[in-house]
């Protein structure tokens, strides 16, 4: 499986995981993976718990929105914006990214 981060394409060789959203399995074109200790799922798969998810491909911005949240993480950032850039601002631990094109 190929990853695209930091400007490059990487192989993953890590194991596969499943994806279990409210005791429901949830079966993503894109499996969920472990990354550098952190599991990391498609993001488009968040609309099965009711989220609405938009990507901007000029921009390679992702947008989030819920009932509750309104999430908006860029590509190779490690920032999500929570509610608005002036409201809530989380550093994350791993950056957004690319995986086989998507």
């Amino acid at each position: 499986m190929m990853l695209e981060y930091d400007g490059g394409t990487h192989e993953y060789k890590g194991e596969i995981y499943a994806l279990v959203v409210n005791n429901q399995l949830i079966n993503p074109p894109l499996s969920p993976i472990i990354f550098n200790d952190r599991a990391l799922v498609p993001v488009r798969e968040i609309e099965e718990v009711g989220a609405t998810v938009n990507y901007i491909n000029d921009t390679q911005t992702i947008e989030v929105s819920s009932d509750e949240y309104d999430v908006v993480m860029r590509i190779n950032d490690n920032v999500a914006y929570i509610n608005g850039e002036n409201q809530y601002t989380r550093q994350c631990s791993t950056k957004a990214y690319l995986k086989g094109r998507r």
